[in-house]
This record gives structure tokens, C-alpha cells and sequence, in this order.
């Protein structure tokens, strides 16, 4: 499988700060690597731009790759964390042995500079809801944290799959909040919805309700589908793709959603 899908629009800085709304770019310096998990590592980054960067929970950041032939291409990575003040931000990439980016998270170490563009994304936390449910794989870990963390209001149900028990995450401790329930499980089939859905179904959801997908692709579908089948009309679910399973993202970065 080629790590490129075909795309005639540019990719470097320049280029994207030029035809995205709301973007800027960005050269950050890496502060310092660590391994969260087995297959989750954070890189925590630092930019004087970070100080202004007005990133929403759950947004962003186009990160430059390099590919083996010398080229380049974009991987998105979620905001976990941003200290303005600081100018500080932490990514967490998760590692599953094949592709630019999983090669950039084995090899990247502090003083890299890394190419940013960003934020992106919009996926707003509906704060009015009374109930909220996060529903997410391995990819989206970061911004189901960062999501989870501004809920100041209403009760969260977080449920997340993981690759391996080992890579299971105290979203609520990251979030610094307390009252979810967290369902983590070992992922036996990457990108089937089975485990997903079977712990979803296990969650109370109503007209108070607001739930985030955010997972493969098909996964993605299945879990909103699932959830339309119960009373979640199409503003009660916010949605996401990370990845397509069996094709690789496109050189900006997104699967591609044919």
C-alpha cells in the first residue's frame, strides 16, 4: 500500500496557511519524548506562536512527516494539551509499526523542529448538553482527553478501545475530571465496530445527550448509525474519521472518505 493517495493540491506551509481559513503556520522545537503507553507516545512542543494559537478542545495540527524518499507528507495530530502561557503543547502519537508517521514517533527526540499548520478541525463540545458520550479508538485518544477536559457541565460517558489492555489511558485523570464511565478493551480486529458497539450499547443516551464519534472511518459510521437507531437525531451526534482502514491518509493528512 502506497503511503500517497493521490492529491494535486500542496502541502507545504505556505500553500495551506493560503487556501485554509483560520490557520497559521508554525516551527516548533520538540521539549521532550515519552512512551504513555506501549503504543502511545507524547511529544511535547514548544513555539513563541503558541502563546496566541486559539486551538477549540479536540482541534489539530497538520504535522510535516518525512517519507523514505525524501518527501514529505502531513499527519494530523490532536491537541492533548495547550499551555498558553508557556507556549507549550503535547501531541500523543500512537504507534502501530508501519507508516510515516509511526516512523517520525519512533525516531523524533528533543530539539527536532517540527513544520505545523493549524488548528483544524471542528467538533465543537456541545456544553448545554446535559449527558455527554465520547466514543473513540486508539487514534483519538488525545482529543477525546482534551474534549473530555472542558466539560463543565452535564455527566460524560467515555468509551475507548485500545490496542492492548497495556495502552489503556486514565482519561479521567488526564482530564482532570471525575464521574465518567470508562469502558477499555483490547482490540482483537483493527477497524470492526463489534467491540464498539457492544459497549455503546451499554451506555444510557437520551434527548439530553450529545455524543462524539471519533474512530476509523467504517467504525465511525457503524457507532453513528447505531446510535441514530436509538433516538440520536443527526445534531445530537458529532462525528469524526481518523483513519480508513486498509488505505492510507491523504498527503494533507485525512483519510480519504470515498
Amino acid at each position: 500500500m502506497s503511503e500517497q493517495s493521490p492529491n494535486p493540491r500542496p502541502t507545504d506551509a505556505a500553500s495551506l496557511v493560503a487556501r485554509l481559513e483560520g490557520v497559521a503556520a508554525y516551527l516548533a522545537q520538540v521539549v521532550s519524548v515519552s512512551d504513555r503507553t506501549p503504543h502511545l507516545r507524547e511529544l511535547r512542543l514548544t513555539c513563541p506562536g503558541f502563546t496566541t494559537l486559539a486551538a477549540a478542545p479536540g482541534q489539530d495540527l497538520m504535522v510535516e512527516v518525512p517519507l523514505a524518499d525524501g518527501t514529505t507528507v502531513r499527519r494530523r495530530y490532536s491537541i492533548c494539551d495547550h499551555d498558553l502561557e508557556a507556549g507549550e503543547l503535547s501531541l500523543w502519537l500512537v504507534r502501530h509499526g508501519e507508516g510515516a508517521g509511526d516512523r517520525w514517533a519512533a525516531t523524533a527526540a528533543p530539539g527536532d523542529q517540527v513544520d505545523l499548520v493549524g488548528p483544524r478541525g471542528k467538533q465543537p463540545v456541545r456544553h448545554e448538553a446535559a449527558r455527554h458520550l465520547f466514543v473513540a479508538d486508539h487514534s483519538a485518544l488525545a482529543a477525546t482527553a482534551s474534549m473530555l477536559a472542558s466539560t463543565t457541565t452535564g455527566h460524560a460517558d467515555v468509551v475507548v478501545e485500545v490496542h492492548d489492555p497495556d495502552d489503556a489511558v486514565d482519561l479521567e485523570r488526564q482530564a482532570g475530571v471525575t464521574g465518567t464511565t470508562t469502558y477499555r478493551f483490547h482490540r482483537g480486529h483493527p477497524g470492526s465496530p463489534d467491540r464498539l458497539l457492544e459497549a455503546v450499547a451499554e451506555v444510557e443516551v437520551g434527548s439530553d445527550t450529545h455524543a462524539y464519534v471519533n474512530a476509523e472511518l467504517s467504525v465511525m459510521r457503524a457507532v453513528a448509525d447505531a446510535l441514530a437507531g436509538r433516538g440520536l437525531t443527526a445534531e445530537q451526534r458529532s462525528t469524526k474519521p481518523y483513519w480508513r482502514r486498509g488505505v492510507a491518509n491523504a498527503p494533507h493528512g485525512e483519510p480519504i472518505k470515498t
